[in-house]
């Protein structure tokens, strides 16, 4: 897998005018939508900055070459080149896209139409299928099953996604194209043409001759450079597990301060991209909230007020091949995000510890429940990867979720019955002056409906819990016992629009929102379907973890911004080593 880079604030250099991006999360389709007309720019690095296409260049490391990418989709047999998702990178770098808001923006749908491409090769954006029949089942995201990136092809936006590109040879490649939002009405608007460049460095063991260089130029800038905005950085590689216990008591309190405000407006949230275990710092303490980031600009909000609903339509039948360590079938939201646009997408965010705190113990308190819940990473190589501590797949009291560096993880979520679950989770970490500070437990509710049941695809992604399934009278199970951590195995992987009442955030983050005892028995429903489940994975330079990008807006920037755009992170394949 890749390892990742901590230098987030100068992530890029000048060269002949032009920015040079290799590091870090960034989106190299970032479609702006708030005037109107989409607006094509570059977000890179902790504080989103934003860049004209035109005048950035996207530096691909040598460090990505193999001779046996196996990707299925591109060939049946290994193919040489230059994969962002290389095991042997030297960093993480995997440039995705984002439209944030469009939706609210007057679209029903948003694409990238490509009309250029030039480069010495073939150039291609990979996905994985978690749950393929075959251990080397790619996945593709451009429209009608491609792969290639050519003249005609069309990359849909669904939400906040990131890929593999594979370059099939070193030198310069160019992509123009433009961005297409589709009204309910059926009329179109898009964006002016933009440019992006990728150049991919020569790695010493490629010895095939050099092809010709590309035949056009980037087109000249549309725009200036805007100020920064929001931010995301990239997953981290985890060290050994923590050996805290997850009966340890807080150590420490927040008091009321001016960190960033945390909404205690009850809400479900129903599709698009989430950070449910998002951790934050401030005056030295630590907090668990929510960043909902289904509408045009983020919201944190305590956990206690938010609500996760699983469609039924998430009910899926996993492969044979995965029976025996996982289920049969269960309710599923892949690490992927595919289907972030009828479902949610969750994950987790440790950036917000920074600059006071690097690695971050995700405890899980208690976990209540109809049926088991399930969180794995796979890669192209086919072995399952554990995002806990102990290498077990199944989310219960006492496992830990390592988190070495700040990251956005994403992971692949298994339910294994319909109905309302619940997870009490803390977290954990030392400050630089060796102090160990434990937050408040916060308790993150899941409603999953019953397979078969009807589903509003055109509810807003988030609503006013009102509007939520009533709650009904079937009990959860009971918690497993704990379960101490164990030596980690493979590990897995590092992916609301609502005004609200608003209080000190980590004050208000940090204690139970709602009340409610942190181990109380939750409510099922009738109409629920067991299948959701938030977990954490951590990246690993030599796991086949699958989620891994960009991540959150730090406390401070989020309470400066006023909620500015937030980035999610959608994760994708590793290449089997050799």
């Amino acid at each position: 897998m890749l390892s990742l880079v901590l230098g987030l604030l100068a992530p890029t250099a000048l060269a002949a005018d032009r920015t040079v991006i290799s590091e870090n999360h960034t989106d190299a389709f970032y479609v702006v939508t708030t005037g109107g007309a989409p607006v094509v720019k570059v977000a890179n690095g902790i504080r989103n900055t934003l860049y004209t296409p035109d005048d950035t260049v996207f530096a691909i490391s040598p460090t990505t070459y193999s001779k046996e990418n196996r990707l299925s989709g591109l060939s049946p047999e290994p193919i040489e080149g230059y994969c962002t998702g290389s095991w042997d990178a030297d960093r993480y770098f995997e440039p995705g896209w984002s439209a944030p808001g469009f939706r609210e923006n007057g679209f029903e749908r948003m694409r990238i139409d490509f009309t250029a491409v030039t480069g010495p090769g073939r150039i291609a954006i990979v996905g994985n299928d978690p749950l393929g029949q075959d251990e080397h089942t790619t996945s593709p995201y451009l429209a009608d099953g491609r792969y290639d990136v050519e003249p005609g092809a069309s990359l849909p936006i669904l939400g906040h996604t990131h890929a593999h590109w594979f370059l099939q040879r070193s030198g310069e490649y160019t992509i123009t194209g433009r961005a297409v939002g589709t009204r309910a009405d059926g009329t179109e608007s898009a964006s002016q043409p933009f440019t992006v460049t990728f150049r991919v460095e020569r790695n010493d063991a490629d010895t095939r001759p050099s092809a010709p260089a590309p035949t056009t130029s980037p087109s000249a800038p549309t725009s200036a450079r805007p100020a920064p905005s929001a931010s995301a950085s990239a997953p981290a590689a985890p060290s050994a597990p923590s050996t805290a216990r997850p009966s340890e008591r807080p150590t420490s309190s927040p008091s009321p301060g001016t960190g960033p405000v945390v909404s205690r407006e009850k809400v479900e949230i129903r599709r698009g991209h989430v950070d449910l275990l998002n951790v934050i710092a401030h005056d030295g303490r630590l907090a668990l909230t929510v960043k909902d980031d289904t509408g045009v600009s983020p919201v944190l909000r305590s956990p206690e007020s938010v609500t996760v609903h699983v469609p039924g339509r998430t009910w899926t039948r996993l492969p044979a091949r995965l029976h025996g360590r996982l289920l049969p079938a269960a309710y599923y939201l892949p690490s992927t995000g595919q289907n972030q646009d009828v479902a949610p997408f969750p994950g987790w965010d440790t950036n917000g510890v920074r600059p006071d705190f690097g690695a971050v113990d995700l405890e899980l308190v208690d976990v209540r429940g109809p049926g088991r819940v399930l969180a794995f990473g796979t890669g192209l190589g086919g072995a399952l990867t554990s995002p806990l501590a102990s290498g077990s797949f199944d989310l219960r009291a006492g496992e830990v979720i390592h988190q070495a560096h700040p990251a956005h993880v994403h992971t692949n979520w298994l339910f294994e019955k319909p109905g309302t679950y619940t997870m009490t989770v803390r977290a954990a970490s030392t400050s630089a002056e060796g102090k160990r500070v434990v937050s408040e437990p916060a308790t993150y509710t899941w409603v999953v409906e019953e397979n078969g049941a009807a589903d509003d695809a055109s509810a807003p992604a988030t609503a006013p819990a009102s509007r939520g399934v009533s709650p009904a009278t079937a009990a959860p199970a009971a918690p497993s016992a704990p379960t101490a951590p164990s030596a980690p195995s493979q590990a897995g992987t590092p992916e609301g629009l609502s005004t609200a009442a608003t209080t000190n955030a980590v004050a208000s983050a940090a204690g139970t929102a709602s009340g409610a005892p942190a181990n109380a028995a939750a409510s099922s429903t009738p109409t629920a379907a067991g299948a959701v489940a938030g977990a954490t994975a951590s990246a690993d330079e030599r796991s086949s973890a699958l989620a891994r990008t960009g991540g959150a807006a730090t406390p401070g920037v989020l309470a400066a911004a006023g909620g500015a755009v937030g980035l999610g992170a959608l994760g994708l394949l590793v290449r089997r080593r050799g």
